[in-house]
């Protein structure tokens, strides 16, 4: 039996609705003008993304256009609005209606009922669909790493892990850093990349779980508050900029701003990383910036929650982010007014670890 909060489903009954729901979306585009697709690879994985509306393909283009590809794709994620495609998705079964999300071996069921979405994914076929709206139905902390749920519930089960973090560096060198929303990390990356480093994010990152320092950017994109110190590092691109949807919103995550990060650093943009430490930020009521050694424990502390939190928790991600925490050296950052000694001491690290001169 498939499990659904308050209830259960079968198996059988998932992928009943599940094929109507792919089949619903086919005929969408063969009626309108057809799907748009961006291909995509993430570390070993491609991943064709294939929407209706134009605005949600340009959206897919700003964050991903790095690890765009014209490599055959074996994973399929369909984005289908009801206002481009001229229908809504298929009627609920009575068996789906007292339930918000069902599960089975290899599927993943979600309704989300306040804002009129559905999701499907089923890891077997490789196949995901996202059934919303209209494009300004996407919510805000979407924007800046669009998919990334249906990516993980897609990839994870093929051997590979997101992480909540950003990366710095040079020559494809890295260190990573992570921590929760009020620390430091996307002021920390920012003031890397205004000085000069490469980055590959600051949101969701994926790891081959067989190659645990190996990390592949997703998204090139990074976020800060409208407050946030970062903004003084460099002179803001005005269409690189999305505005949040609340700039006084008491939740940091919504009060951010997406920068976009090919249309503001487009040549600071990588790929590719090895990650040689694993940096944990927090801000201090100092100056200086200043950098300790930390035992891995604590920095997969910093690094599990906010990554498992945010997607669908599972066991072969957690056994990655320790196995990459312990190969690696961790420190943390503390993060001083002077945002001029953050690369420095970044850089100072990454040197450290990969003999070069800072």
């Amino acid at each position: 039996m498939a499990k659904g909060h308050f209830g259960r489903a079968t198996d059988q009954q998932l992928r009943s609705y599940g094929d109507q729901l792919v089949d619903a979306a086919e005929r969408a585009a063969s009626h309108t003008t057809g799907w748009l697709c961006l291909t995509v690879r993430l570390g070993q994985h491609v991943v064709a993304l294939r929407s209706l509306d134009p605005a949600i393909h340009q959206l897919l283009n700003r964050a991903m256009w790095h690890v765009s590809t014209d490599q055959p794709a074996t994973v399929t994620i369909s984005i289908c609005d009801s206002a481009s495609a001229e229908t809504e998705p298929p009627t609920e079964a009575d068996w789906t209606r007292d339930h918000w999300r069902h599960e089975g071996p290899t599927t993943v069921l979600y309704f989300d009922r306040d804002r009129h979405m559905v999701t499907w994914t089923d890891a077997s076929t490789g196949t995901g669909v996202w059934w919303l709206p209209n494009e300004a139905s996407i919510p805000a902390w979407e924007r800046p790493a669009p998919l990334r749920t249906l990516i993980d519930r897609l990839l994870g089960p093929l051997g590979a892990t997101l992480v909540h973090g950003g990366i710095v560096g040079a020559d494809r060198q890295g260190v990573l850093l992570a921590g929760r929303g009020g620390s430091g990390k996307s002021t920390s990356v920012i003031a890397c990349v205004a000085d000069g480093m490469h980055c590959g994010g600051d949101d969701f990152l994926l790891i081959d779980n067989t190659l645990p320092t190996t990390v592949f950017s997703m998204y090139a994109t990074a976020r800060l508050t409208p407050t946030s110190p970062g903004w003084s590092r460099f002179a803001a691109v005005a269409d690189a900029i999305e505005q949040p949807i609340n700039a006084f919103d008491d939740d940091p995550n919504l009060a951010k701003k997406t920068i976009y990060l090919g249309e503001q650093f487009a040549d600071s943009v990588r790929t590719e990383w090895t990650v040689r430490a694993v940096v944990i930020p927090s801000v201090v009521n100092s100056r200086d910036t200043t950098a300790t050694r930390i035992r891995p424990a604590v920095a997969l502390r910093a690094l599990a929650p906010s990554s498992m939190l945010q997607l669908d928790p599972r066991r072969s991600a957690l056994s990655t982010m320790a196995a990459m925490v312990a190969m690696v050296p961790c420190f943390s950052l503390h993060v001083g007014s002077d945002l001029d000694q953050v690369p420095t001491t970044v850089a100072a690290i990454l040197a450290d670890q990969t003999g070069s001169a800072s």
